[in-house]
């Protein structure tokens, strides 16, 4: 016994289901955020999809609206956020997320 209070091979074994349960909701948010933010649609969404000169005025489509923040947000090291000692994603300017 550990001190959790189980044996080595429970604890790791509930480590990697609450480890993949995470992983999947981060999965999910991921691809369900460009598919709200097209039915949501607006001006904001339409300039975020229109990065594409021979696609003006045409259908915005969930695939655009994920491609365009793709390239909106791929300077940001998300990454570099993970603190492993408390868990939480801290951003570099010291603000903590809640939630």
């Amino acid at each position: 016994m550990d001190s959790k209070g189980c044996s080595p091979i429970p604890c790791a074994l509930f480590d990697w289901i609450t480890f993949l349960a995470k992983s999947l909701h981060i999965l999910f948010a991921a691809y369900a955020l460009p598919q709200l933010l097209t039915i949501l649609g607006g001006y904001q969404v339409r300039q975020l999809a229109n990065f594409t000169p021979w696609r003006v005025n045409r259908t915005v489509t969930a695939g655009l609206v994920r491609t365009g923040l793709q390239s909106y947000f791929s300077h940001i090291r998300v990454r570099d956020w993970w603190d492993s000692n408390s868990r939480k994603f801290i951003p570099p300017n010291g603000i903590t997320m809640t939630g």
